[in-house]
C-alpha cells in the first residue's frame, strides 16, 4: 500500500508540476495577456496602436516597446547578441505586477540619472551579462557606441537567457529615440483588442499558446498517463488492503466471535477489527504521500521538464496535496467499508462452530 500511494502521490505532482510549469511558461513567452508583433519595415507606428488598444474595452494596461533580438552589446571582454528592450521601465513594472510573473522592483532603478552611462538592466545564462559591468551599445556607423551601466538583474522576457533592458526616456535623452515594434496587453479584452488591430502584424494570444503546448502529443499523452497511473496506482492499494484484510479475516473473526461469547457486543467487534486493520493503512497513509514527495523532489531534475513544457528552465515542484490527501482518505474510508462485510459474512457463524473450532 505505502509503494501504492506513493507512486500515486509521484503521478499527480507530475501532473501539477508539469501544467503549471506549462501555464507560467506561456506567461514567460507571451508576456501578457496577449502581444502585437510588427516588422519595423512595415512601418507602423505602435505607440499609437498602443494609445489605441489601451482604449479598448476590456484592457487593462497596453506597454509599448521596442524588442531588437540579437543585438550587438560588447562588454569590456566579448561581445553578446542579448534581447535588447527599450521600454518605459514604470510601465513595464506596473505591467508585471499585474500578471502571475516574478516581480521587477529593479526597474525603478532605469530612471534617468543625468550621467554619461545610461543604466540598463541585464540577465545571462551563461554570466557573460552581470550587474556592475560597463556595456558598449552600438548606434551605427559614424556615431559613437553608446555606454550603459548594468544596474541591476532583468527580467525574463520572453524565452530567450540574455537580455538587456533599458527604459526609453534615457535613451531619448542619451539622442536614440525608440522605435517601438511591440506592444504587450493586459485584461480580459487583450485578445480581442490585438486581433482587431492585427492588421500588418502578428498577435500572439497567451491562451492559445498555452492551449498549443497542452494539447502536443507528446505533452498531452504523458499527462493522461500520468492521470491513468495514478487511479490504477490507488486501485492497487485499494486492492492490497483488500486481500490483506481477506487474508487474515478467518483468525481475527473467529478471536472477536469468542470474545463475544464472553459479553462483546458486535459494534465493539467492529472497532476491534478496525483496529486491527488501521496500522499498516495509516502507515500508508501518512509515509505513502511523503515518499511520493521526495521521489519527485529528486527525479524531476534529472528527467528535465523543460524539454516537456517548453521553457528554458524546469518548473519548481508542484505538490498535488489534495490528490495525496484523497488517496489517504480513500484508504481510510475503505476500512470503514471492509469491517462491516466481514462482520456481515462472519457473524452468522453459530456458537457450536466456534466452540469445536476453539477445542480442536
Amino acid at each position: 500500500m505505502v509503494a501504492s500511494v506513493a507512486l500515486a502521490t509521484y503521478a499527480l505532482t507530475f501532473d501539477a508540476t508539469a501544467r503549471r510549469g506549462l501555464a507560467d511558461g506561456a506567461w514567460r513567452t507571451v508576456g501578457a495577456d496577449a502581444r502585437l508583433d510588427a516588422n519595423p519595415a512595415a512601418g507602423i507606428d505602435m505607440n499609437a496602436v498602443g494609445r489605441s488598444i489601451a482604449a479598448t474595452p476590456g484592457v487593462r494596461q497596453a506597454v509599448a516597446a521596442q524588442v531588437t533580438d540579437n543585438a550587438r552589446v560588447t562588454t569590456e571582454s566579448t561581445l553578446v547578441t542579448p534581447r535588447l528592450v527599450i521600454v518605459d521601465a514604470a510601465a513595464f513594472q506596473r505591467l508585471l505586477a499585474s500578471i502571475p510573473v516574478p516581480d521587477a522592483p529593479e526597474l525603478a532603478r532605469l530612471a534617468p540619472t543625468g550621467q554619461d552611462d545610461v543604466p540598463a538592466l541585464v540577465r545571462s545564462g551563461d554570466r557573460s551579462l552581470l550587474p556592475g559591468m560597463r556595456l558598449q551599445l552600438p548606434r551605427g556607423d559614424d556615431e559613437p557606441a553608446l555606454r550603459l551601466t548594468a544596474v541591476g538583474t532583468a527580467p525574463a522576457v520572453g524565452d530567450t537567457a540574455d537580455v538587456v533592458i533599458v527604459d526609453a526616456s534615457a535613451l531619448t535623452a542619451a539622442g536614440v529615440p525608440a522605435v517601438p515594434n511591440t506592444v504587450w496587453v493586459t485584461g480580459p479584452g487583450a485578445a480581442q483588442a490585438v486581433a482587431a488591430h492585427a492588421e500588418g502584424a502578428t498577435a500572439v494570444v497567451r491562451a492559445d499558446v498555452l492551449h498549443e503546448r497542452r494539447t502536443a502529443p507528446l505533452t498531452a499523452g504523458l499527462l493522461r498517463l500520468a492521470w491513468m497511473s495514478a487511479a490504477a496506482l490507488a486501485a492497487l492499494g485499494l486492492l492490497g488492503l483488500t486481500l490483506g484484510a481477506a487474508a487474515g479475516a478467518p483468525e481475527r473473526w473467529l478471536t472477536l466471535s469468542r470474545l463475544r461469547t464472553l459479553g462483546l457486543r458486535l459494534r465493539e467487534a467492529r472497532w476491534v477489527a478496525a483496529g486491527e486493520l488501521l496500522p499498516p493503512v495509516a502507515v500508508a497513509a501518512i509515509a505513502g504521500p511523503l515518499l511520493g514527495v521526495l521521489l519527485a523532489h529528486l527525479t524531476f531534475g534529472p528527467l528535465a521538464l523543460r524539454l516537456l513544457i517548453g521553457s528554458p528552465t524546469d518548473p519548481a515542484v508542484m505538490v498535488a496535496w489534495w490528490g495525496a490527501g484523497l488517496l489517504a482518505l480513500t484508504l481510510l474510508a475503505a476500512v470503514t467499508v471492509v469491517v462491516p462485510i466481514e462482520s456481515a459474512l462472519r457473524r452468522r457463524r453459530r456458537l457450536s462452530e466456534l466452540l469445536r473450532a476453539g477445542g480442536g
